[in-house]
């Protein structure tokens, strides 16, 4: 999904949240938006280049978006879980949690509109993620 569907999201979310929170609403921009600083860090790491502009150019191209074998950190459900749990004990924490599960929700939306519902590209969990590495490098072995 492009940043400015994120971005403009998080503005709409922060402008209901602002008579609440005031300025402290900005935080949902650090769940909502900036939570994709894990794809620029895969791109940096799988190109050795760290242009932003030549980051964003390369996710602009639909065939650059298999994440399935990508671990995108602040992606997995489970960092939303811990989240979840922490906004229970601080008003911070919970605005994050508001970004992020709105942008998570977004991806998954774009997701299933681009995609079929049972061909998501990126991986939602970490344990999955996990597995699934260890399931090929099992499988791997069995050819070698």
């Amino acid at each position: 999904m492009l940043p400015s569907i994120h971005l403009l999201s998080c503005v709409i979310l922060m402008g209901f949240l602002f008579p609440f929170f005031g300025w402290s609403s900005l935080i949902v921009l650090l769940g909502g938006f900036f939570i994709d600083v894990d794809h620029y860090l895969i791109y940096a790491y799988k190109n050795k280049d760290l242009s932003l502009v030549r980051a964003y150019n390369y996710f602009k191209n639909v065939s650059n978006h298999d994440f399935k074998n990508q671990p995108l950190i602040l992606h997995f459900l489970e960092l939303t879980i811990i989240l979840i749990g922490l906004s229970f004990y601080s008003y911070m924490a919970f605005l994050l949690t508001l970004g992020v599960i709105t942008h998570l929700l977004l991806d998954f939306i774009y997701e299933v509109q681009t995609k079929s519902a049972y061909k998501i590209t990126k991986s939602w969990s970490l344990i999955f993620w996990i597995k699934n590495q260890e399931w090929k490098i099992n499988k791997m072995r069995h050819f070698l």
